[in-house]
């Protein structure tokens, strides 16, 4: 019965049967981890954000929400899979508009450079607590990290208004956004 359920996920995603295998493996240590049984429910999402140094509770309910596709208030394999394949495979516009709602925090369909700066030191921070982080290049050796942190986000915050925020510094619309986004500076800047 699970190898059927595979090859469906197979079907419905694209994906090989090693990489749903890999997702398999990975959503039951998440699920064990969490003391479930082939599930996640909105506390263990926060767990696993709160894990990475996340604790914005706006963020984590928003994962959550594109997570549970049926909304029964728990994420279970296919779920899980899904949700993970779109981000993984989806098209660029369908990525921008995913990224574009997680960083809106105040959900108004504009992104100010206050959003775009803390969206910026959350990931810095993530990375510090996951992943031990990135050498500080010699310059910054004598800044705190958060310093750093709030460093590079001014400057990514500031560049990318003055270069597509089309004449005002306030807000990007998701047209500015998407512009950024799909100009080689976005991976140049962040």
């Amino acid at each position: 019965k699970m190898a059927s359920h595979l090859q469906i996920l197979g079907l419905e995603t694209g994906l090989t049967g090693r990489q749903i295998t890999l997702l398999l493996r990975t959503f039951k240590e998440l699920s064990n981890k969490a003391g479930k049984d082939n599930r996640l429910t909105l506390e263990d999402m926060r767990a696993l954000f709160k894990s990475i140094g996340v604790e914005d509770e706006r963020l984590v309910k928003q994962f959550f929400a594109f997570f549970d596709k049926d909304h029964d208030g728990q994420v279970n394999f296919h779920e899980f899979v899904l949700a993970v394949s779109s981000l993984a495979s989806g098209s660029s516009n369908e990525k921008i508009h995913f990224v574009f709602s997680v960083m809106d925090r105040n959900q108004d369909n504009r992104i100010t450079q206050e959003d775009i700066k803390y969206v910026i030191k959350l990931l810095m921070k993530a990375n510090d607590r996951h992943l031990g982080g990135i050498p500080f290049p010699p310059q910054y050796q004598d800044m705190t990290p958060e310093s750093v942190r709030q460093f590079i986000a001014n400057v990514v915050a500031l560049e990318v208004f003055n270069r597509y925020g089309r004449g005002h510094d306030r807000f990007l619309s998701f047209e500015e956004f998407s512009d950024w986004a799909h100009s080689s500076s976005a991976t140049e800047i962040g």
